[in-house]
């Protein structure tokens, strides 16, 4: 208490280390939500308003340039609060690894595919196969600079899961990652 810097740089890491741990246990507590018996919300839902709500929040809260290409327009049946989850997760992540321009590309197919881009660090191949597991981290120092829990990914996946997307990741290190989202666009059989 007698040297003001000492207790300004422990009050910040106190504060750092309970903003962690509330996440924390926020994706636990979805994790856990997931796990349940989920009752999913239907309904036929355009592409463009979502990724354009994600793109602006992710400019305002972290001046990032998240860009917007391909067949926007494109509509599907799924469950537009998971699957906004999703992406959200899938752009905050490569907002965290990357300091470069993010790019979300729109394929309207048999299926509605979504490939988010970045130019950032990238992710060995050897990690790849384990990207999605829970509390996986591709290193500790990536822990240290971007305060993750390596549940994000794994909430991801469980979400794509449930409103039957596929996931795929392709990386190279130093150059970037590319997540691939496909999505049926009729949704999964449901009563």
């Amino acid at each position: 208490f007698d040297h003001p810097e000492v207790n300004a740089e422990a009050m910040n890491a106190i504060t750092q280390q309970t903003a962690q741990m509330k996440a924390l246990i926020e994706q636990m507590l979805q994790l856990a939500r997931a796990s349940e018996q989920t009752q999913l919300d239907w309904k036929t839902v355009s592409i463009e308003p979502i990724l354009t709500s994600i793109q602006q929040s992710m400019q305002q809260a972290y001046n990032r340039k998240v860009y917007l290409q391909g067949d926007l327009t494109a509509t599907l049946t799924t469950d537009e609060a998971k699957l906004r989850q999703i992406l959200y997760i899938f752009l905050d992540n490569a907002r965290k690894y990357s300091e470069d321009d993010i790019t979300v590309t729109v394929k309207d197919g048999t299926q509605l595919q979504i490939e988010i881009t970045d130019h950032g660090i990238g992710i060995p191949a050897e990690d790849i196969p384990h990207i999605f597991e829970r509390f996986y981290r591709v290193s500790k120092d990536r822990n240290r600079k971007t305060g993750g829990t390596g549940l994000g990914l794994s909430i991801a996946k469980q979400f794509a899961d449930l409103i039957g997307a596929t996931t795929s990741i392709t990386s190279e290190v130093g150059v970037g990652t590319t997540v691939t989202l496909q999505l049926p666009k009729e949704g999964l059989q449901h009563d």
